[in-house]
């Protein structure tokens, strides 16, 4: 028997289509995670709707500035409160889409009709549309959907995050409340917010969910006026 007979044979080294197999597998993976992650973030632009208010909720702010009104005139530079229950706080906000969006000559980068605010169990529901302008990516806007609770003391106003998702991936909320606090001390955002925390001395959610509101009404009517 030669020699050549008992030496053992090499195993044999993989060849290039192999090699090429292994990493287009890898890509296909890749790519495969990524149009996931992609469709679970992003999603198309929504055109939205501004629904005008019923006659029910210009009854309701009729009430409400009834109200005030009688405030204003007997006690106008004592404190007040007014209670507002939960359709009444979607009635307000029904009314501030609509004067946002036909009245006011005020051009803002997010609109109150873009975010689709709610009120309900003593917290606001809403989305932030981000768009990225990348319609590549599945339309390219992060829907950033959160629930917040909104109170202010007689230092400042705070807005506390208690649950948010971009897209159908969950953000920590103690992330988001770090972030938020951060743009709470920007300078524009500050300016922006000063009306609203000179007009009201305090914000809270009452136990059954009602939201109070604590303020001057000199102060609060002409806030109103000189909106």
């Amino acid at each position: 028997m030669s020699d050549a007979a008992n030496v053992e044979k090499s195993p044999k080294k993989p060849t290039l289509k192999y090699v090429f197999a292994g990493v287009a597998a890898v890509l296909v993976m890749i790519v495969a995670a990524f149009t996931v992650l992609v469709c679970m973030v992003f999603s198309s632009p929504e055109k939205t709707v501004t629904v005008k208010p019923s006659a029910m909720d210009f009854y309701c702010q009729g009430r409400i500035a009834n109200k005030l009104y009688r405030q204003l005139r007997k006690k106008p530079d004592e404190i007040n409160s007014l209670r507002l229950k939960e359709h009444e706080v979607n009635s307000a906000i029904r009314c501030a889409v609509y004067y946002q969006e036909q009245i006011s000559k005020k051009r803002y980068t997010l609109k109150l009709s873009d975010i689709g605010l709610v009120y309900k169990n003593g917290v606001f529901c809403g989305t932030i549309p981000l768009d990225t302008g990348i319609r590549l990516f599945n339309g390219g806007v992060i829907a950033v959907k959160f629930t917040a609770k909104i109170s202010k003391t007689a230092e400042r106003i705070k807005i506390d995050v208690l649950t948010a998702k971009a897209g159908k991936i969950s953000l920590p909320a103690s992330k988001v409340n770090q972030y938020v606090s951060r743009v709470l001390e920007d300078r524009k955002v500050k300016d922006n917010l000063s009306k609203l925390d000179s007009t009201f001395e305090t914000i809270s959610v009452e136990p059954d969910g009602q939201l109070k509101l604590t303020y001057y009404p000199a102060d609060l009517i002409k806030a109103v006026i000189n909106r």
